[in-house]
């Protein structure tokens, strides 16, 4: 009886062990984890720029800064690299001037512009190669990372310890 229960312990370690999530982390992508935290102080700044709900602009930020870690890696990978200027051209007539001037936000417009300046350089379907092989890990309470589409898709709830602050 002490076996089965000492067996049954074990495996449910062994189940929990491979969760690479704590509720400090929104995401992890190859070796870059993308923390609450840093979800949270740019989800405040871009807040104060645009007057969005906190939790729809939360999801927002979480989806861009994942997707721009993978954008990240994807550079890492093909070496690559964008300059603030070239960034900013391609986001002119798209994102808000006022959501690029600030520190804050800028984040999640330039995660946007690196996809974008990323895909340019290696055209659409040598990227989408590139990105099916990046490792992306996200949060369950943000959903899964569909890396075709590159957005969270299919909000689930955590199966990880939530964020104290937790409002998606």
């Amino acid at each position: 009886m002490k076996l089965k229960l000492l067996a049954g312990a074990l495996l449910a370690a062994l189940m929990f062990a491979g969760c690479a999530h704590s509720g400090s982390n929104a995401a992890i992508v190859g070796d870059k984890v993308v923390t609450e935290a840093e979800v949270r102080e740019v989800t405040d700044a871009c807040i104060a720029v645009t007057k969005t709900k906190r939790a729809q602009m939360r999801l927002v930020v979480a989806n861009s800064l994942i997707a721009g870690a993978v954008a990240d890696e994807l550079m890492r990978q093909t070496g690559n690299s964008f300059t603030d200027a070239e960034r900013v051209e391609v986001l002119k007539g798209q994102i808000p001037p006022e959501v690029i001037q600030n520190q804050g936000c800028r984040k999640v417009a330039f995660s946007i512009a690196d996809i974008v300046l990323t895909e340019g350089k290696l055209g659409k379907e040598a990227t989408t190669e590139a990105i099916m092989k990046i490792k992306v890990d996200v949060n369950p309470k943000y959903g899964t990372f569909d890396n075709v589409r590159r957005q969270i898709t299919g909000v689930s709830g955590s199966l990880s310890q939530i964020a104290a602050d937790a409002e998606a």
